[in-house]
């Protein structure tokens, strides 16, 4: 994960050493989009999202979120303008209504994507091809 020097998620993170990563759906766009027009320092977020805990017990994590992860940091390297932070995921936490036949179904994590430098959010689109199997004719050929 990479974090801006002045970032108040960095502080928070290297002195707890402990984080969660949430990523919301899709339909979460305007909540997500403020979260990042507004800074920790001036703001208090916590009143927007109804919270869990899992095996990390300082860790919240956001219930609204079809997908979160707990970490732990693992080495921590910072750079001119950022900080570089590789983490170990302990856990992972996946809303029960996004599994079809078992199995995490991307359509209904629906998971929000942004792209920088355009600055855009984006969620996914039809299946493209299997994988492990397209290529296969190729590789055959070779």
């Amino acid at each position: 994960m990479g974090l801006n020097q002045r970032s108040a998620s960095r502080e928070a993170i290297l002195k707890n050493r402990e984080f969660s990563v949430n990523y919301p759906s899709a339909d979460m766009v305007k909540v997500t989009d403020y979260c990042g027009l507004v800074s920790a320092r001036d703001t208090d977020k916590s009143g927007l999202f109804e919270t869990f805990y899992g095996s990390l017990r300082q860790v919240p994590m956001i219930t609204a979120c079809p997908l979160s992860f707990e970490c732990k940091v693992v080495e921590v390297h910072d750079f001119k303008s950022h900080t570089s932070i590789i983490s170990e995921i302990v856990a992972s936490h996946l809303n029960k209504d996004c599994l079809t036949d078992g199995k995490a179904d991307p359509k209904k994590v629906n998971p929000l994507l942004m792209t920088m430098p355009d600055n855009h959010y984006w969620k996914l689109g039809d299946v493209v091809d299997k994988a492990w199997h397209c290529g296969l004719e190729l590789k055959k050929k070779k």
